[in-house]
C-alpha cells in the first residue's frame, strides 16, 4: 500500500471526535463540539471540532489541523508514529513498513520592490482617492496606488511586513461617489500576484500597516478590520498607529507576534463586540507582555456599523 493509500485509510476510517474526546473534555455546541484548547492557556472554550470535516480549529492561538495533526501536537509524536497510534486506537490496519515524507510548509513569497516602485509612479487616480480626496486634504502614510488592468480606477492596498518586505498588495474596488466596496454582482477584489499569474506563489498575510511600527516604538496601537477604516482613522486619530487585520479570524497569534510589548485597542463593528473581547481574552493570554483591550463605539446603532462609519457620521474629518 502507497503512503498516500495508507494516509487516506486511517483519515477515513477514524473519527476525530473520539480522538480528541479521548484526551480532552469535549461537549456538543450545534454542529461543532467545543472545549478548552490543549495547546494554550485559556479561560475560555476556543477550541472547536467539526466532526463533518473531520478538523479542529482553535481560535485563541491558530492551531489547526485533522486527527493526525492533533495527536502529533497532543503527544509530541512524529507523523509516522501519530498515524500508527490513530490506526491502533481506531483498529485500523496499515501496512507499518512504509515510509513517510513528510510534508515541510513552503517559505513565503514576496514580490520586489521594483514591482512596488513601478506601481506607485502612475499618476492615475482612482476611486477610493477620490472619495478620500472629496473628504479631506490630509495625507495619509499608507502605500496605496492605482490598478487599471481588471477593473478601471481600483486600489491598491499594498501590505508590507515589519521588514518592509512586500507581501503583496490587495487589489479593490470602490465607489468613488459614497466610498462603499463594489460588491454586486460580486465583490472585486483580488490580489496582485494572481494579477500577474505568478506560479506557485506562497502569499503570507501580515497585518496592513504594520510597517509604520517601527517608525512609532511608543505609540499605542489601534486594530480595526479594513484598510479604508484604518486610513480614514489614521487621519482622525493621528495618536494611534491604525492596522488592518481583514477580518476577525486573521487576527491570529502568529500575526500579532510584531504588537509584543504595546499596547493595543480593538475597534469591532457594532454587534460583533462579543467575539472581539474573546479574542482580546484569548491574546492577553497568550501574550502576557502585551495589553489587548476592546473600545466599542458609544451609542445605539445597527448591526455592522462600524468606525468609518461612525467617522463619516460625526463628520470628524475637516480641511484644516
Amino acid at each position: 500500500m502507497s503512503n498516500i493509500s495508507e494516509i487516506k485509510s486511517v483519515k477515513e476510517k477514524s473519527d476525530i471526535i473520539k480522538i480528541v474526546s479521548h484526551f480532552i473534555d469535549i461537549k456538543k455546541d450545534g454542529v461543532n463540539f467545543k472545549g478548552k484548547c490543549p495547546f494554550h492557556l485559556e479561560k475560555s472554550n476556543s477550541f472547536i471540532v467539526n466532526s463533518q470535516r473531520q478538523k479542529y480549529k482553535c481560535f485563541g492561538c491558530g492551531a489547526s489541523g485533522d486527527s493526525i495533526d492533533f495527536v502529533i501536537n497532543y503527544k509530541g509524536f512524529k507523523y509516522k508514529e501519530a498515524l500508527e497510534w490513530i490506526a491502533g486506537f481506531e483498529n485500523i490496519t496499515i501496512d507499518k513498513d512504509y515510509e513517510y515524507q513528510q510534508f515541510i510548509e513552503p517559505e513565503p513569497d514576496y514580490l520586489s520592490a521594483e514591482l512596488l516602485n513601478k506601481s506607485l509612479k502612475s499618476t492615475h487616480h482612482n476611486n477610493f482617492d477620490l472619495w478620500l480626496k472629496s473628504l479631506t486634504d490630509k495625507k495619509h502614510e499608507y502605500i496605496t496606488s492605482t490598478s487599471n488592468k481588471r477593473w478601471f480606477g481600483s486600489v491598491v492596498f499594498w501590505y508590507l511586513d515589519v521588514d518592509n518586505r512586500v507581501c503583496s498588495g490587495k487589489i479593490m474596488q470602490y465607489n468613488p461617489v459614497n466610498g462603499k466596496r463594489i460588491k454586486e454582482p460580486k465583490p472585486l477584489v483580488t490580489w496582485v500576484h494572481k494579477m500577474l499569474k505568478i506560479k506557485d506563489f506562497t502569499l503570507k498575510v501580515c497585518l496592513f500597516g504594520e510597517y509604520l511600527l517601527p517608525k512609532y516604538p511608543n505609540k499605542k496601537v489601534g486594530i480595526v478590520e479594513s484598510e479604508k477604516t484604518a486610513i480614514l482613522a489614521s487621519i482622525c486619530y493621528p495618536d494611534l498607529i491604525w492596522l488592518a487585520s481583514g477580518s476577525l479570524s486573521y487576527l491570529t497569534y502568529q500575526r500579532c507576534q510584531v504588537l509584543k510589548g504595546r499596547n493595543v485597542l480593538l475597534y469591532p463593528d457594532v454587534g460583533a463586540e462579543h467575539l472581539w473581547i474573546e479574542k482580546a481574552n484569548q491574546m492577553n493570554e497568550l501574550m502576557k507582555e502585551t495589553n489587548f483591550e476592546v473600545h466599542g463605539l458609544r451609542g445605539e446603532y445597527e448591526k455592522g456599523y462600524d468606525l468609518c462609519d461612525y467617522i463619516l457620521e460625526n463628520k470628524l474629518y475637516d480641511r484644516n
